[in-house]
């Protein structure tokens, strides 16, 4: 999933919300402003899937979850448990 840079966007919404199980998601960036703020994030409410951001978004893996493998550019908050998190990506 490409996702498009919108820096001037109104409102704390998610970017995308990852539910469900054993999913392999690479979300890309389009070139263009960095998005700064630090209200909008990338949910994840699973477990056992494997998750590559390209992008300067946070990923929050919510409360419950576990067996994710997420490699990421933006900061990882990990409030599950047994998830694999790195975060060694260069926008």
């Amino acid at each position: 999933m490409t996702v498009l840079p919108s820096p001037n966007a109104i409102g704390a919404h998610n970017i995308i919300d990852i539910s469900g199980n054993d999913h392999n998601i690479t979300l890309r960036r389009k070139s263009g402003p960095e998005d700064t703020r630090e209200t909008r994030v990338i949910s994840v409410d699973g477990d056992d899937s494997d998750i590559r951001n390209e992008t300067e978004y946070r990923i929050v893996l919510q409360s419950g979850t576990h067996g994710n493998n997420v490699v990421s550019a933006g900061d990882v908050i990990d409030n599950g448990s047994n998830n694999v998190t790195r975060i060694d990506l260069d926008l």
